[in-house]
């Protein structure tokens, strides 16, 4: 098979480096208008990097994850200094075994056993935020408070020996810091002048403590069944030999689902906000949907699952702003389509930039939850829309994710009108996509 063409970007790797510090997300967008959505690559400090738009490449790639394209070493390695290796990002038989093993507590019969866990939180979230109804707040902050609230909740359905926003803040220290090590190669160096060991130190000490205080205290619990993942993942075995996971794989599993269940879900929940404040239409459709579907009854699994045109807009805010935007891999030496990717080469994907290629959507920057209706979904190939990756690792808490967001954003239509202040909002990485500087809003 004839070779097909890459596009070369002719910046220098000192360039692009000060670029991608700069604003990862600007860069990119750089790239993919000079090299018009075809696959470019580019001058990185630790070799060339390729750069992957098209849908169908996009999902032929994941589905070789394991074997001709692995996850980026780097990336697993700097996650591994929070929370250690997890499914997220480890490889081989090791990754496979805990998949397994993790997969059905994701399965849509066991969320519903932690639903009304979710919804206790959800009420919790409503109640406090009628009392800043008229109050200048922004709405990100207020969702991320939320959002990990319900999978501490889910997680660990008995009360934690600290304040969740004490929590929260750990975590966020954490991500910040995992965050320059994924975009600072000297980060081991300059990490020793500016703090940002210290600071790293002390917030996964703390995590670390606390996870293994949360597991030492269920391990030591003889009362009636919790339904919690913790108690899920706890009581499972391994199918070649019947043992249970060890205390370091449920700590690593755990301090993963605290990172990457409450992070994606308040941003797409924050960017939505914003939307929605720029389409009251949009809104207000939400609030008709679910005064039809759950009307002044508190919704039970299967009514939250009913809000079909809720799903729509939390999809195509998740088209326009995907939590987790580039995935990451390395080439074990593969040609796709016709595209060869040398051994040891980096490939990101951008999931962010398929989201918005005029080729695939019509209209790619206008927000159109319409875009989403059974209809239009039966008429698009399955790859041109993957905000939770695809393959065999593709996002085992998707299905959560999606009751999840669905149930909060009814709950807040069915209780507020809200006017949005924030007149344009940027975009910042922070492991994941956020709305930089969050999203102002007034509610009533």
């Amino acid at each position: 098979m004839t070779k097909k063409p890459i596009y070369k970007i002719r910046n220098t790797a000192i360039y692009n480096f000060l670029k991608l510090q700069q604003d990862p997300i600007a860069f990119f967008d750089q790239l993919t208008k000079e090299s018009r959505y075809q696959v470019c690559t580019f001058k990185g400090l630790k070799g060339n990097l390729y750069m992957v738009s098209d849908p169908e490449l996009i999902r032929k790639i994941l589905l070789k994850s394991g074997k001709e394209f692995l996850k980026e070493p780097d990336a697993n390695k700097a996650l591994a200094r929070v929370g250690g290796y997890s499914i997220l990002n480890s490889e081989g038989e090791q990754w496979k075994r805990n998949r397994k093993i993790l997969q059905p507590a994701f399965h849509w019969k066991y969320l519903e056993k932690l639903f009304d866990n979710l919804y206790a939180v959800a009420e919790e979230g409503v109640a406090h935020l009628l009392q800043q109804k008229g109050k200048r707040i922004n709405i990100a902050t207020e969702m991320t408070a939320i959002t990990f609230k319900a999978v501490l909740r889910v997680l660990y359905s008995t009360d934690i020996h600290m304040s969740a926003k004490e929590l929260q803040q750990v975590f966020a220290t954490s991500l910040e810091q995992v965050t320059k090590i994924l975009f600072n190669p000297f980060y081991d160096l300059t990490g020793f002048f500016t703090g940002d060991h210290q600071k790293l130190q002390k917030s996964n000490k703390t995590i670390h403590t606390l996870v293994d205080q949360l597991i030492q205290e269920r391990m030591a619990y003889e009362g009636d069944p919790k339904y919690d993942l913790l108690e899920m993942m706890m009581n499972s075995r391994y199918e070649d030999n019947g043992e249970k996971m060890s205390r370091e794989q449920l700590r690593n599993e755990t301090i993963t689902m605290f990172f990457a269940g409450h992070d994606t879900t308040a941003n797409t929940l924050s960017w939505a906000f914003y939307y929605l404040g720029k389409h009251p239409d949009v809104y207000q459709q939400i609030k008709e949907e679910v005064r039809k579907v759950w009307g002044e009854e508190p919704p039970s699994f299967e009514k939250v699952r009913q809000l079909t045109y809720t799903q729509q807009v939390v999809e195509e805010t998740m088209r326009l702003s995907s939590a987790v935007p580039f995935i990451n891999r390395l080439s074990q030496g593969a040609e796709v389509e016709g595209y060869h990717f040398p051994k040891g080469e980096r490939v990101l994907l951008s999931i962010y930039h398929m989201h918005r290629n005029p080729e695939i959507w019509e209209d790619p920057e206008v927000f159109n939850p319409e875009r989403f209706s059974p209809e239009k979904v039966k008429e698009r190939p399955v790859s041109h829309f993957m905000p939770f990756g695809a393959g065999p690792r593709m996002c085992i808490g998707n299905h959560f994710a999606m009751l999840e967001a669905v149930l909060l954003l009814g709950m807040l239509a069915r209780t507020f009108d809200f006017e949005l202040l924030s007149e344009k909002v940027g975009s910042e990485l922070i492991v994941t996509h956020k709305p930089k500087g969050g999203v102002w809003v007034k509610l009533y």
